[in-house]
Formats: C-alpha cells, structure tokens, sequence
C-alpha cells in the first residue's frame, strides 16, 4: 500500500492520432488513487522524425510486411527511450512510474493496437513501467476509450460542472460534475474526427501539413446550409456511443467541399461544421476547457466561442498547457493503476465484466524496494 505522506514522481508519454508529435510530462503525484493531487514538473514535445511518415503509413492501413511494423515498433520505442532520457536528466531525480501510451496505429473494438516496442525503454528506465492501458477495459466488453475521464476528474473538477474537450485527431469531451460530485456522475465520449480532418484539408487544398493557426481558415468565408449539413453527419447515427478510431476519420466530408470556390471557403467550412458539432456536444451550463492541437486553429476557436455564447471558455488550465493534458493524464492513469484503481468508467467505455486484473502490461523492477509499491 502506497503511504500516502510520500511524494510520487510519475512520467507519461502520448503520440497521438494527429501524428504531431511524441509529448512527455514528469508529474509529482502527492497521495494516492483517487485523492492524489498532481503538480506537473517538466513536460517536452519532440518531432516523431523518420518514425512520422512510417506511422501515418501504417495507421492508413498500406501493407507493411511484419518485419517492417517490427522495426518501426523498435524505432518507436528508441525515440521514446532517447526523449525519456533527456527528460531523466533534466529531472534529476529518481522517478517512480513510467507510462507509455504507444502510438494507436488500428482501433475498431474489440480490436485495439497501440504500437509500440517496450524494450529500448528498459534499457533506460529503473522503475515500473506500464504500457497497453486499453486492454482490460477491452476485456470487460467496453470500448477501450476514451480512458482520460477519471484523470480529467482528477486534474481538472471545479465548484461547478466543467466539460474538457480534446481537440485531437478525434474530439472526446469529459463532462465532470462540480468538485463534490462523484466519479460515477462523470460522462465521457468521442465527438467526431478534428484534427484528422482539418489537417486532411490542408493537405489536399493547401498541400501543407496543416493551416496554421486556421490562417487561411480564417480569410474565407462559409457556406452555412453546408457547414450544417457536416454538423450533422459528423453527429452520426444515434444510439449507444462508440469510440471513434481507424475508418472514423471523415475524410469524404473533407472531399465533398472540391466543389466551393476556392481552399479559404472549403476550410472556413469545414471549420464552420466542425466547430457546430463539437459545440452541440457540450452540455448547456457547463464551462468548458479546451485542450489538444486544435486550440491553436484561431477560426475554430471562433466558432466554438460563437456557438458556446456566454459559457465561460479557457484554453487550457492553471498548471496545464493545452498540449499538455495527454500525456500528463498518462502519468495520472499509471498511477491510479498502480495503486489499484479501476480506471475506465462504464458510463464512458460501456465495460461490464468485472476482472481480478489491475489495467495495463507492466514491467516491475527487480530491485527489493520496489515492494513498497505494492
């Protein structure tokens, strides 16, 4: 049983689906499971490099022979030890808990792949190591994701409800009842493909990586009956939610705008869609934190502070930057693990089953002390 007087050093780590980026966060964790507080210390972003395209490739299903996603799963693994190691000296000082989120490359449950190899980072780590956090969740029938809820409820509850939104690859939204409430008022889901789309755009009309900042987003002007028209087909079907991942991405809402006059009115569209959807999604009262790569488009920020009207907005938390959140919720989600916690929800999931497993694939260091953990 962990004392609950002693001061944790945790260390999570999150490429995610925009391929943007390997993000490390060392937290300092006081306490323990469910009343720990948690004190971001460092956090570093660096360039996936040769790694990126590989990832891309494979996440869009282009045949790869095992020995290739072997390789790259290896090279996936080296960065992230690289990066640990520069973050380990930086810290200075001995850390905890390490984990490791891996690089979602297929996610259709109940199948779910986070690629990575977990072996270069032994070779530099001396302390727990947790990778595969989706798995047991996957076990007991639920979806696997989103799986930030409780660490968002964690990190980020307030006097009143509050709703975190994800603007990543895919949008998810964590609903958190005031600081009172319990975890089990907490609601969470996928929203709809984001940053997939509005870097899919830039690509095919701008033939760049992504629109920076939503410049050119922000020059052209909307077709409203179209960017309802998005709002609603990226709601998809009703009934019971699902997490989105690979075939999710929405791609044919991105073609079917070639026809408008020119990319500044594809992309304020597209935007105009997005932003409705993501906005509609968010319930009536509550404040509302953004978070993820797409905080930065200045045009979405504009339609979601339009759509949300006098709801209190906030890029970002005290402490915890927007492109923080991942990977220190990583940190988080490791550590509730360890101490026992169950960490998804089945509000969110829809889990059922109940297992005599603790989440997560871990490695244990042999070291003696490493029982006080335990």
């Amino acid at each position: 049983m962990q004392d609950p007087t002693t001061t944790r050093i945790a260390i999570g780590t999150m490429t995610g689906t925009s391929l943007d980026g390997l993000d490390l966060a060392a937290v300092a964790i006081g306490g323990a499971g469910l009343e720990m507080t948690v004190e971001l210390l460092e956090h570093r972003h660096d360039p996936l490099g040769a790694c990126g395209p590989r990832l891309r490739a494979v996440c869009e299903q282009v045949p790869h022979s095992t020995a290739e996603i072997a390789a790259l799963a290896h090279d996936l693994g080296t960065l992230h030890a690289e990066s640990l190691g520069d973050l380990l000296r930086t810290l200075g000082r001995p850390v905890d808990l390490v984990a490791v989120h891996g690089q979602t490359v297929f996610h259709a449950p109940p199948l779910s792949w986070a690629l990575i190899d977990p072996a270069p980072l032994l070779q530099v780590l001396d302390c727990h190591l947790v990778t595969d956090l989706r798995t047991l969740d996957l076990a007991r029938g639920g979806e696997g994701a989103p799986i930030t809820p409780l660490a968002d409820w964690v990190l980020f509850r307030g006097e009143g409800p509050r709703t975190i939104v994800n603007l990543g690859g895919f949008c998810n939204a964590t609903h958190l009842p005031e600081r009172t409430g319990s975890p089990h008022a907490i609601r969470g889901a996928d929203v709809c493909a984001c940053n997939h789309l509005l870097d899919a755009g830039a690509r095919r009309w701008l033939q760049r990586a992504y629109d920076e900042d939503g410049t050119v987003a922000l020059e052209g002007a909307p077709d409203p009956g179209r960017a309802e028209r998005i709002a609603r087909d990226l709601a998809g079907p009703a009934g019971r939610p699902r997490s989105l991942g690979s075939g999710d991405e929405g791609l044919e809402v991105v073609r079917s705008l070639d026809d408008l006059p020119d990319p500044a009115a594809r992309l304020a569209t597209l935007v105009a869609g997005l932003g409705t959807r993501i906005a509609d999604a968010i319930p009536s009262g509550n404040a509302v934190l953004l978070f993820g790569g797409g905080a930065f488009n200045g045009a979405l920020l504009r339609v979601l502070q339009d759509r949300l009207g006098s709801r209190r907005v906030r890029i970002g938390a005290p402490g915890i930057g927007v492109d923080q959140r991942e990977s220190v919720a990583m940190a988080v989600l490791g550590t509730l693990a360890l101490d026992g916690v169950d960490i998804t929800l089945e509000n969110v999931t829809g889990r059922t089953a109940r297992l005599p497993f603790r989440a997560g694939r871990w490695f244990l260091p042999s070291r003696s002390s490493s029982s006080e953990y335990h």
